[in-house]
């Protein structure tokens, strides 16, 4: 390091100067590019304020960069979307927003697709309420599924659609901000046009009478509001959704709705201030007939209507040594609905034999049930020829009693039709599901009905 810094020291004092005359032009040349810099920087800065101001209406600019999604990827996507939403899957919900890009140049498309990104982080949001822990990105996902919402409408302002999705998007958003009534009433204000707009535009729509049941339901009478107000959208909501003609809609457009205001049904009866238990479960079980896979109905809302259903049974229901006295309390007539068909036939039970046996007649179809030992048995007489004999199995649940049969007489073959099983589950003194459980070789077939008890001069022999 000496020798080094000494050779530098002696550098000839010509070459020295040279070094220096030669500095000066450098120092000029530097001076002149910090000035064609900042320059530079005015001029980009311009340019900036040009470009903002050209892409201001626009939410989301087209990226050049990537094709443009074809209508088949995005209705392939979109369906993914209401799966994962029936499943619970707000992972998914949130991939599934991201691959829906880029945005189409075409108005009306670009409209349904920011439809569809909205729809997917406001499904992630109600789901996120369901689970516990409560998710932290709520507000996020609402936040950016109202801006997702807002910018369908700036692309396709005739379309209520968004506007829905948007004014309940909102409607979360103050209940996470219950406790601020300044930022509540920012969003209300965000919120109340879309939802009026929406209203004057098409009030009979299926998706709009689902957003607005939960507000009425919160908002007392004097108010437009009440338990009542609320029914009365789900039900108009249905009788909309079920009138509409379905084959002619583009499946790009929403046409969801129905198990949803099913389930709103459900919930509702579940939670009035008088529970109609029957009318709950048999809601909640038409929306699964429709999404047997929804997460929400299946695995939350059902085990909630059974366990309500659990505390109005009497504790000896539970009980196996009373279920002959539960059966001797059947007796009289009973209306059979199929589904939504009541049929023409009645349910009748009778105690005959000084007691010892209960009767069931199926309109002409007989089963006896009667003791034996600590057992209760049952025979069912069927009108095909044969006579399975079936055991009360142990009571797993309160309310719910099941017959296994054990042995049958007059089966043509081991594989002809004969009753494999028989459950009543009670819902209340007045309303028992029935399920009938038919066996044929090694595959079955389930038949259900609902008995409800009819007054002396209901039955239809009057």
């Amino acid at each position: 390091m000496t020798t080094s810094a000494t050779a530098s020291s002696t550098k000839p004092v010509r070459q020295r100067v040279l070094s220096l005359s030669d500095s000066i032009p450098k120092v000029r040349r530097r001076k002149e590019r910090r000035m064609g810099a900042r320059k530079g920087r005015v001029l980009l800065f311009v340019l900036t304020i040009f470009v903002l101001s050209v892409a201001a209406p626009e939410l989301y600019a087209a990226d050049k960069t990537s094709p443009e999604p074809s209508r088949n990827s995005i209705i392939h996507i979109l369906t993914q979307i209401q799966r994962a939403d029936y499943e619970g899957d707000r992972p998914a919900l949130k991939r599934l927003h991201d691959e829906m890009t880029p945005i189409p140049e075409d108005k009306k498309l670009a409209s349904q697709v920011l439809y569809w990104r909205g729809f997917a982080l406001w499904r992630r949001a109600i789901n996120g309420f369901n689970e516990t822990p409560t998710p932290k990105d709520l507000e996020e996902d609402l936040t950016q599924a109202v801006t997702d919402f807002k910018g369908a409408i700036a692309r396709d302002p005739a379309s209520v659609e968004p506007e829905i999705g948007a004014g309940s998007s909102l409607g979360y958003l103050m209940y996470l901000h219950k406790n601020d009534s300044t930022r509540v009433q920012e969003l209300f204000q965000q919120s109340s046009p879309l939802l009026k707009e929406a209203m004057a535009a098409a009030p009979d729509n299926p998706r709009l009478l689902w957003v607005l049941g939960p507000m009425r339901w919160s908002s007392p009478p004097e108010r437009g509001g009440g338990q009542d107000k609320a029914f009365e959208s789900y039900n108009r909501g249905l009788e909309a959704i079920r009138n509409q003609k379905r084959d002619a809609s583009d499946p790009l457009d929403p046409s969801w709705g129905e198990p949803e205001l099913l389930m709103s049904l459900a919930w509702s009866n579940l939670n009035r201030t008088t529970p109609d238990l029957n009318a709950a479960e048999q809601d909640a079980q038409a929306a699964l007939k429709i999404v047997p896979y929804w997460h929400y109905v299946r695995d939350i809302l059902m085990p909630q209507i059974r366990a309500a259903q659990a505390k109005t049974l009497p504790a000896a229901l539970g009980s196996s040594q009373t279920a002959f006295e539960t059966f001797k309390g059947f007796e009289g007539k009973w209306a059979i609905r199929s589904g939504q068909k009541t049929l023409p036939i009645e349910m009748t039970y009778e105690s005959d034999s000084k007691g010892s046996i209960v009767t069931e007649r199926f309109g002409k179809e007989l089963s006896v049930f009667y003791r034996d030992g600590q057992s209760l048995l049952m025979t069912h007489f069927c009108n095909a020829g044969n006579q399975p004999r079936l055991r009360l199995g142990e009571n797993t649940r309160p309310g719910v009693f099941e017959f296994q049969m054990f042995d049958i007489t007059n089966l043509q073959s081991a594989d002809a039709d004969h009753v494999e099983r028989v459950v009543y589950r009670i819902i209340d003194d007045k309303t028992i599901d029935l399920e009938i459980v038919w066996k044929n070789g090694k595959s079955e077939e389930s038949e259900k009905y609902t008995l409800t008890r009819l007054d002396r001069e209901q039955h239809l022999g009057n």
